[in-house]
């Protein structure tokens, strides 16, 4: 695009070429902004300190007059900044496009801008012109004059030079056009004709009034540098002429596309699709009529980067994989996140704590489901609802909603009854022993246990009444109260048919981990009693006794036995080959060629080692890890082992000797060059030969080699080619001739030419020569003569060119006739055929008859004296035709 930019400047310009106006030129009157053609204006507006209110108001009055008559509908748009020590956008070209009277927004926009004061940031209105105003998202319009107005009273006082952004706008185009107005003291003309694109057309006003006046000349003076008549530019894409005072676009050098200038045929990479720029219409000088822009291939943006269609990406972190067609990128499989970080495809699965997980595809939503559900428990599955009786628990197998996974869970309690369970709350009487027992739930231990009462008083042999005493053989003495319960008058426990004292303790004799006490005890009447009080301990791993609340550690994990006489992992690690490692801990089995770490999931009571395989194993076992190098033994073949866990050659053998990849070398034995390269498909080092040389008498002849033979130059080629002919010449008795070269044989009396034809280079005949009939060789195409005749040899004959008789000691051309008069005698040159069908030539006499010094030729008359006489030419006499009276004219003779 043109640009045009008009900058008002408010400052007093010296003599020179600037124009200082003094009086209006009559040529303006009636001149407005409408007969400037078609502009895009930006006006750049001077608002700093020295300017003032009343100033800025004035140039606003004639900004605003300047632009009432234009047309705002089709051919001005306007934008407008202000600028002091920052410059402010008013409004951009654009703003005001759509509005149904875009000349008064326009007007009213300017009557609205803000005097701000401040510094002369020159440099940075330029600057936002270029970067801002003057752009197509802004509303710049291609091929369109751009005008912009900048009025400044005084001179730059930024540090930063304005010349380099005018030369910026000026070298995208635009053309910068200025008004000064002010003193010589407060301005810098210098800068200013560096600023504008032409010092011819800087405009100086001694004052602010003289604005509204020389209006109508400020304009004609603004718009005459449109363009020069027939002018042509080339801006970005196009092909611009001045016609009648505007640029007017009359073709293309290449397409304008996405704020871009391509060459023809040049390929644009936009949003992943490939576009290519294509000549439209006629042609001339590299300029079209006009252009398209096609688009030649599909992509897809994948994040920041872009695909080719047909391409796959396979999302490993979340097991999706995609495609990209026809521009669009899809999702064309969706597989299973297994917990080991692996792939799985719909259908597979695992089995882990005795759930079977399935990876299922359900509208669309693939996840593993369970298939099969149970719960593990001392290494043994049980199916879902399955119950399992320990110590008169009832555990069963169900989903827990707090672990989020399947257990046994503690469904009912019960108390060991002496091997029957009894339910809790259950009561039972022992007539016996005379003792009441209950199954309760005790807060202490968290547990249900078997409550003793005694429901009358007992003695050694049976129930006593209330009130009586008796004796426990020395361990306790009861007196049966009136509750019906022995009061102890001395406390000991009977255990086995022996008394323990009170605070004695004992082990079980079947269990050593059961532990007993006998112990004192108040009824609940205040009586005092004694009881056996039952410890169970709990068994660890080799069968040791393991106080409540105790630890042990086993297999690197710790237990702590819990009041049921159970142990309980309290701190869990995995072992491998003897070692413990933390949870979350990661590992290298460097002989397994394994890659191990050691995880738990929330609803695991042990961890699990998770097992990755790493390196590479040869086939005697052995691990290598990635990179690590394995040379065979007596023999310099090396294998790498890599990334994808395979072991690949790194060298190439070749006749008991090594070389590197990338290596290439020649077999002068073989006769080929040979490369040590890296299979593509597998990835091992490979030998690769092809031809190098030539063979010849058993030699390895290098590439270039050359020699003669049968006048041919014979070159060696090298790879496939083997020797070839590089220069030919054909054989002629004994010596050669080169190609295209002629010469005449006169032994053959013939001219021959070295020729190549699609047999080849062969000697041709081109022309024969002539024999004469003196056996004379004439070379073809050459002139001959013999006698009076004159021949041509063409083609091995000879072609009569003239002929004639021998006459007089010259020559008489044949059809010619000569008369002596002085013998009487014409002579004729008659050229005739012979017999073998050559031409031959004669000279033929007629000889004639005299009278009286007046010649006749034969056959001719004369009449004398009434009697006719002829000529006879073999006896030269006359003879008498007859005798009748005839005219003689005397003119008939030859005299």
């Amino acid at each position: 695009m043109f640009l045009l930019a008009l900058v008002f400047g408010a400052a007093l310009i010296n003599q020179g070429a600037t124009q200082t106006f003094s009086q209006i030129d009559p040529l303006s009157i009636g001149y407005d902004i409408t007969k400037c053609g078609p502009l895009d204006i930006a006006l750049i507006i001077d608002a700093s300190g020295s300017i003032g209110p009343r100033r800025f108001s004035k140039m606003l009055s004639f900004v605003a007059d300047s632009l009432k008559a234009g047309d705002f509908q089709s051919n001005l748009r306007v934008a407008a900044l202000t600028f002091s020590k920052r410059s402010v956008v008013e409004f951009l070209l654009n703003t005001h496009v759509s509005k149904p009277d875009p000349k008064q927004e326009v007007l009213n926009n300017i009557a609205e801008l803000v005097y701000t004061k401040g510094v002369t940031n020159t440099s940075g209105a330029l600057r936002v012109a270029s970067e801002t105003l003057f752009q197509e998202r802004n509303g710049d319009r291609d091929a369109v004059q751009n005008l912009a107005v900048i009025i400044t009273d005084g001179n730059s006082n930024v540090d930063r030079d304005p010349i380099q952004d005018a030369n910026k706008l000026k070298a995208d185009g635009v053309y910068i056009v200025g008004i000064l107005i002010g003193t010589d003291k407060s301005i810098n003309q210098e800068e200013m004709e560096a600023i504008v694109s032409n010092k011819d057309e800087l405009i100086r006003l001694k004052k602010y009034e003289d604005l509204i006046p020389f209006r109508e000349t400020i304009v004609r003076r603004m718009c005459t540098p449109n363009c020069q008549e027939g002018k042509i530019e080339k801006k970005d894409c196009r092909k611009m002429q001045c016609i009648n005072g505007e640029w007017k676009n009359v073709g293309f050098y290449g397409c304008c596309f996405k704020g871009r200038f391509l060459s023809w045929n040049q390929d644009y990479q936009f949003e992943c699709d490939t576009y290519r720029c294509f000549q439209k219409g006629a042609c001339q000088d590299d300029a079209c009529e006009n252009f398209n822009v096609n688009k030649v291939k599909d992509g897809c943006m994948v994040g920041d980067k872009c695909i080719d269609d047909g391409a796959s990406v396979v999302e490993e972190n979340v097991c999706e994989t995609f495609k990209c067609e026809a521009g669009e990128y899809k999702m064309i499989q969706k597989d299973c996140l297994a917990q080991n970080g692996q792939c799985m495809k719909v259908g597979a699965g695992y089995t882990e704590h005795c759930v079977v997980y399935q990876c299922q595809n359900i509208d669309g939503m693939v996840e593993f489901r369970p298939v099969q559900t149970g719960c593990s428990y001392k290494g043994t599955c049980y199916d879902l609802g399955a119950r399992v009786m320990e110590d008169c628990n009832t555990l069963v197998c169900s989903y827990d909603d707090v672990s989020l996974g399947y257990d046994l869970i503690l469904q009912q309690q019960g108390c060991n009854d002496n091997g029957r369970c009894r339910n809790e709350g259950d009561m039972w009487v022992n007539t016996d022993l005379c003792i009441r027992y209950s199954c309760v739930y005790n807060k202490r231990k968290d547990r249900v246990v078997i409550r003793e009462r005694t429901m009358g008083c007992q003695a050694d042999n049976g129930c006593i009444q209330k009130g009586s005493e008796v004796s426990a053989q020395g361990c306790i003495r009861y007196i049966c109260n009136k509750k019906g319960d022995l009061e102890i008058l001395s406390v000991g426990c009977e255990f086995n048919g022996a008394c323990k004292a009170v605070n004695e303790t004992w082990q079980s004799p079947t269990d050593k981990c059961t532990n007993y006490v006998c112990l004192s005890d108040i009824a609940d009447d205040g009586t005092p009693t004694a009881y056996v009080q039952k410890d169970q301990d709990c068994h660890d791993f080799n069968g040791n006794c393991i106080k409540v609340g105790r630890t042990v550690q086993e297999n690197c994990n710790t237990y702590t036995c819990n009041a049921n006489g159970h142990l309980e992992p309290t701190t869990v690690k995995c072992s491998y080959k003897g070692s413990c490692y933390d949870i979350g801990a990661k590992w290298i089995d460097d002989v397994a060629c394994k890659k191990l770490s050691c995880r738990m999931r929330s609803i695991d009571v042990y961890p699990r080692i998770i097992k990755n395989n790493i390196g590479c194993i040869d086939e005697s076992g052995r691990c290598y890890l990635e990179n690590a190098t394995k040379q065979i033994e007596n023999s310099c073949l090396e294998y790498k082992c890599y990334e994808d866990r395979l072991m690949r050659l790194e060298v190439c053998e070749y006749k008991h000797a090594c070389y590197d990849i990338g290596s290439s070398w020649v077999d002068k034995d073989d006769c080929v060059t040979v490369r040590c390269l890296r299979d593509p498909g597998t990835g091992n080092a490979i030998v690769d030969t092809y031809p190098y040389g030539c063979f010849m008498d058993n030699v390895c002849r290098d590439p270039g080699y050359k020699f003669t033979k049968d006048c041919q130059e014979i070159q060696c080629r090298g790879g496939m080619m083997g020797f070839q002919v590089v220069k030919e010449a054909c054989t002629w008795k004994g010596g050669c001739k080169e190609k295209d070269q002629t010469w005449f044989d006169p032994q053959t009396c013939t001219k021959y030419g070295c020729y190549e034809d699609e047999d080849g280079l062969d000697v041709n005949e081109i022309t024969y020569g002539c024999t004469s009939d003196s056996n004379q060789c004439i070379k073809g195409g050459a002139e001959h003569n013999e006698g009076c005749n004159k021949y041509e040899c063409n083609n091995g004959k000879l072609k009569v060119i003239s002929m004639g008789c021998e006459f007089n000691d010259g020559c008489l051309a044949a059809g010619k006739k000569y008369f002596d008069k002085e013998n009487c005698v014409h002579y004729s040159c008659i050229a005739k055929n012979t017999t073998d069908g050559s031409i031959t030539t004669q000279l033929k006499e007629r000889w004639g008859c005299f009278d009286y010094d007046r010649c006749y030729l034969p056959t001719w008359k004369k009449t004398e004296d009434c009697t006719t006489y002829r000529c006879r030419g073999k006896t030269r006499s006359f003879s008498i035709v007859n005798t009748e009276h005839l005219y003689y004219h005397e003119e008939d003779a030859l005299t």
